[in-house]
């Protein structure tokens, strides 16, 4: 009994923190348990609960949920840009979704940045239905292409030409632009749509390009390359949609008429040329035959 309660920890702040930082999860659990909280200084909490999120553990920031009335979302920002570290931070904002106040538009903004930067996209669409963070919205393109998916699920009405160009222009110059710009497309997306300024996302790009502002190295090599590239996909794009062409499926089939049918008259003049020759001929042998009748009469 006596040996149980050594190994137990000092309720302490100082214990609490060294817990923390040696990632010793039960002794942490079970300061949270006794209360530890109530001893953290108001201007310390957010910091402290940053590192809690950066233990990964459910158990622990549920005890925290009990503690605060209202959890601030910024606790899940400033994690490790792993995999795992987006997967939980994606769990958590589902799972703790009615612990934020959403009466407050930078509770909604941090969200949308979180939801984006993890890929949780049950949080983007929470927002999206009730009409939150929408001056965010143009910012989709700016994220993964699951991410961009989800402004279908904007309320009509929602973005401006000026949110749309904008829109385009993220999705355009960010990783996956190619399929982004295809997602957008095949969704009736008008990717040549004019801003308030009178430019589409070719103007921007191509003033993007002019401007030459990229990093003095290989990186900003590449994506100089890369918009390049994307402004000769969107010229194209713009050709075709301008001066449609027959694809070429089409383009083969009627071939393959047209030849069937120049055979067919080709075929049709040899049998009116040999039909012709014919009847000449047996004109020809009933004149003679005539002629020789005549001959013998007289």
């Amino acid at each position: 009994m006596g040996k149980k309660e050594i190994n137990k920890p000092e309720i302490t702040v100082e214990t609490f923190n060294r817990a923390i930082r040696t990632y010793q999860r039960e002794d942490v659990s079970y300061l949270l348990a006794h209360g530890i909280l109530k001893q953290v200084p108001e201007d310390e909490k957010l910091a402290t609960y940053q590192q809690l999120v950066a233990l990964q553990n459910m158990e622990i920031l549920q005890a925290v949920a009990k503690e605060e009335s209202h959890l601030n979302p910024q606790m899940f920002a400033k994690q490790s840009d792993s995999s795992q570290s987006k997967v939980f931070v994606n769990q958590c904002l589902m799972k703790f979704r009615k612990h934020f106040q959403y009466e407050d538009e930078n509770v909604c903004d941090t969200l949308f940045t979180l939801a984006c930067q993890c890929g949780c996209v049950g949080m983007l669409r929470f927002l999206m239905e009730q009409h939150k963070a929408e001056k965010r919205y143009a910012e989709l393109g700016s994220y993964s292409l699951d991410i961009l998916k989800t402004i279908k699920d904007v309320p009509s009405g929602s973005l401006s030409s000026d949110d749309l160009v904008r829109l385009y222009f993220s999705a355009a110059t960010t990783d996956d632009h190619e399929k982004k710009l295809d997602f957008l497309a095949a969704n009736s997306f008008d990717l040549f749509l004019k801003n308030s300024s009178n430019q589409t996302v070719i103007d921007l790009l191509q003033e993007r390009i002019r401007q030459g502002k990229y990093p003095k190295n290989r990186h900003g090599s590449l994506i100089q390359i890369e918009d390049k590239k994307m402004l000769g996909k969107l010229n194209k794009m713009l050709d075709e949609k301008l001066y449609p062409v027959i694809s070429r499926k089409t383009s083969k089939k009627n071939v393959y008429i047209g030849s069937a049918i120049a055979c067919a008259l080709v075929l049709l003049i040899i049998v009116g040329f040999a039909f012709s020759s014919g009847s000449g001929k047996n004109d020809n042998d009933t004149v003679s035959s005539t002629e020789s009748v005549e001959n013998t009469q007289k």
